[in-house]
């Protein structure tokens, strides 16, 4: 039975420096696309333009090599500017079928990064729903939203956690060190599916992605309630 709730985003933070937590599946794009994970599309025009899974740190792109902290092994995703290359500017990391039966208190915790306080350019817009978004699906029942990094104003801006569900950032700032951050997923089922969109429409406006977990029934102690309404929210530096 799905005891999935579809209303709010989160209620809880882990802290950064709490015990480990209880991981019961783990994607960090190892292998290529195809059998554990897929990807809506995969491009990359030589340039400025691409989303593709990438041997990281990949210092053979201007616009790649600033991340170069805060991978999980050889691999991980990066996108830019993905309708400038004819393509949607909404690209998606789907990973489906994760076993979740019997588990309580999930988690999705991912490895996130962006550019962050580039002086010579404008970076992510609002209006062109700029960011990226983060869904669970338990047993087929229809995606829902547990996390989003958008910009923080109208105009152009960095990415931050947006952390009352109002589609505006207002918390933590994603940079090119990657940063872990958790999603509570409300309720429970047998299959958890996990889909993340990375909306890019510029140059310099690079997303990456890395380290994809689960975890259940967090270790007692490291949880701290914020009361806000919905979003597991952790950040911790690697």
């Amino acid at each position: 039975m799905n005891l999935k709730a579809t209303t709010g985003l989160a209620a809880l933070i882990v802290a950064a420096g709490s015990a480990s937590a209880d991981i019961t599946f783990q994607e960090s794009f190892e292998q290529a696309p195809g059998s554990t994970y897929t990807m809506s599309n995969q491009f990359d025009d030589g340039g400025f333009d691409f989303f593709d899974r990438y041997a990281v740190p990949d210092n053979s792109n201007g616009a790649r090599d600033d991340f170069k902290i805060g991978w999980d092994g050889a691999f991980g995703i990066i996108g830019q500017d993905h309708d400038g290359d004819g393509f949607a500017p909404t690209q998606t990391v789907t990973i489906s079928g994760i076993d979740i039966s019997g588990q309580t208190g999930i988690s999705v915790i991912g490895s996130f990064g962006a550019l962050n306080s580039e002086p010579d350019f404008n970076n992510y817009e609002a209006s062109d729903g700029d960011g990226m978004r983060i869904y669970a699906n338990i047993d087929g029942a229809g995606r829902f939203l547990i996390g989003e990094f958008a910009p923080n104003a109208t105009g152009f801006s960095d990415l931050y956690l947006d952390t009352n569900g109002d589609g505006v950032g207002n918390g933590p700032g994603l940079t090119v060190d990657l940063a872990d951050f958790g999603f509570a997923v409300a309720g429970g089922g047998s299959l958890l599916d996990i889909e993340i969109e990375m909306t890019s429409t510029s140059s310099f406006e690079p997303l990456a992605l890395d380290n994809i977990r689960v975890d259940a029934v967090p270790t007692p102690g490291t949880l701290a309630l914020l009361g806000l309404s919905g979003l597991v929210a952790t950040r911790r530096r690697r």
